[in-house]
């Protein structure tokens, strides 16, 4: 357990989809934009069922490579492509891909069943990018939702930062025999060193934090806690039971709103993109149907 604060891991894959659509919109889509990709096993593995009006560059065994391909190849790749040998480079790359490609269709890899698995992957992480894309352009986050959201950090961090270490075990029993260990004068970071070979435990400096980066238990009890000073009982959070010791504390201003801004917008468009998930999930008949082996499948 980490006390620092952590994004879920379902934040995070929201997140990494949702983040480019925080972008400014160029207005108007593309032709590659508009276009929808379907896959037929008897066609070619990429295919356009829309009129490409780009021009087309290259032809690998019949296969076109139109210029809003190769924007898509770049845009896909996260491509910054600002001169003529960038174009060019990208250009001799996405030969190679249908290249390769087009030999693998001839060895018939595209209807392997992991190939087929593995695509159906992509092509719903591609589904849903577009769709958290769409999501997070018809709801924008206004200056007032972020001015407000910066108050309430801002008050849940305070005014203070504490250099801590900790020592987290399992159950109140064993955090009370370090607290007893603490009252017949033994040193924290002593006791410290011996948690460390501890299974079950995790002991050590969190380094500088605010109470918004800690557990609510944890940040209460701070209230209470100077410089120098252990917890006077083990406190109890999610995690397990904790000693905290207090090495250093010092002052700690708010950041200027202009310097976080954009960190504050991203976190409110993953917390609305949480909650849309959330809202998507109630419509749709989700079953499970079996738990997951902790192997690859034979």
């Amino acid at each position: 357990m980490n006390a620092k604060s952590a994004l879920h891991p379902l934040a995070i894959a929201l997140l990494a989809l949702g983040l480019s659509a925080c972008q400014p919109d160029n207005g108007g889509n593309s032709p590659q934009q508009n276009a929808t990709a379907t896959r037929d096993p008897a066609a070619p593995l990429v295919s356009v069922n829309r009129p490409d009006h780009s021009p087309v560059l290259a032809k690998v065994n019949g296969q076109p490579i139109s210029q809003a391909l190769l924007d898509a190849y770049a845009e896909e790749r996260g491509l910054k492509l600002k001169s003529k040998a960038d174009y060019q480079r990208a250009l001799d790359n996405v030969i190679d891909l249908f290249v390769m490609a087009d030999a693998g269709r001839q060895q018939d890899l595209h209807n392997k069943l992991r190939f087929q698995q593995r695509l159906a992957i992509k092509e719903n992480t591609l589904l849903s990018n577009s769709l958290i894309t769409v999501w997070v352009k018809q709801h924008p986050i206004s200056d007032e939702e972020i001015q407000q959201e910066y108050q309430r950090q801002v008050q849940l961090a305070g005014t203070h930062q504490y250099h801590l270490h900790h020592i987290l075990l399992p159950t109140v029993e064993e955090a009370q025999q370090v607290m007893d260990q603490l009252k017949k004068g033994r040193d924290f970071l002593a006791i410290v060193q011996d948690y460390k070979q501890v299974q079950g435990s995790e002991a050590g400096d969190l380094g500088w934090v605010d109470k918004a980066q800690l557990p609510a238990p944890l940040a209460d009890a701070l209230n209470e806690m100077k410089k120098g000073e252990t917890s006077p009982e083990p406190i109890q959070s999610q995690y397990g039971w904790h000693v905290l010791y207090v090495e250093d504390v010092r002052d700690r201003p708010a950041p200027p709103l202009e310097k976080v801004k954009e960190g504050i917008r991203k976190a409110l468009y993953r917390k609305q993109v949480e909650g849309y998930m959330e809202e998507l999930k109630k419509g749709m008949k989700i079953e499970r149907l079996g738990e997951p082996q902790t192997g690859p499948m034979p």
